[in-house]
């Protein structure tokens, strides 16, 4: 029977090819799904924002800084609520298992490509506020919290079955 010892060293040990090294699994599975959650979270608080904010009367830039207020509070709380959920989720399980769940997460090329899409549209959302808006540095940061949730959706849209 393994020592917990063991177990641990043969999680941070490569035993095939170095595609297989994770340094450190436990961040991975965080990084992906907090990502996941803060593209979710950014576009409820948007979509469900922007028709409110329109409604009040915001328009042009006043309606920027005010969906990239919303936008901003939705992806930290949504990826907060992720971050919770993962906690909890991965409390009862093994080092072992947590490296797979890394491994699976990282090579899966669906996983990766809905990463990719929210990771450009990150940098797209965060080049366009820092061009459009002023002060540059929160312009640039609601800008890429209104665009990463539909960077994320159009990530999972092109991952959708092909007929």
């Amino acid at each position: 029977m393994a020592t917990e010892e063991s177990k641990v060293e043969s999680t941070t040990t490569s035993k095939g090819t170095d595609d297989e090294n994770i340094a450190c699994p436990l961040a991975e599975v965080y990084r992906h799904t907090m990502l996941r959650g803060g593209g979710l979270g950014s576009l409820a608080a948007t979509v469900l924002g922007a028709p409110f904010l329109l409604y009040r009367g915001a328009r042009g830039m006043q309606l920027f800084k005010r969906l990239g207020k919303v936008s901003l509070f939705g992806t930290g709380a949504g990826a907060s609520g992720i971050a919770v959920k993962t906690y909890l989720r991965l409390q009862d399980q093994s080092d072992i298992q947590v490296w797979d769940r890394a491994y699976r997460l990282r090579y899966n090329e669906k996983q990766v490509c809905v990463d990719m899409w929210t990771y450009g549209g990150l940098a797209v959302g965060g080049l366009a506020g820092s061009l459009l808006a002023t002060p540059r540095v929160m312009a640039a940061i609601y800008g890429a919290s209104i665009c990463c949730g539909f960077s994320f959706l159009a990530g999972m849209a092109n991952n959708l079955p092909k007929k």
